[in-house]
């Protein structure tokens, strides 16, 4: 894995912990998929997680766009 640090900023002010924790979920699964270039496969195993479920918390989510990082 490539050692590189990434801040997710996020507002708390008055929001309810799940819409923050969805909210972080999203970015991260984008973050994942681009780092990946949307290959779900790899960025399963970088996140951590089985295939089935990488693809179920997709799913829950728009991901509009994956760029190319270089």
């Amino acid at each position: 894995m490539e050692d590189d640090a990434t801040t997710i900023e996020v507002d708390l002010d008055e929001r309810p912990l799940s819409d923050v924790i969805r909210e972080v979920e999203a970015r991260y699964l984008s973050y994942i998929m681009t780092k990946t270039g949307g290959n779900k496969t790899h960025a399963a195993k970088r996140a951590g997680m089985e295939l089935k479920t990488f693809r179920r918390r997709l799913e829950n989510y728009t991901v509009r766009k994956v760029y190319s990082l270089e």
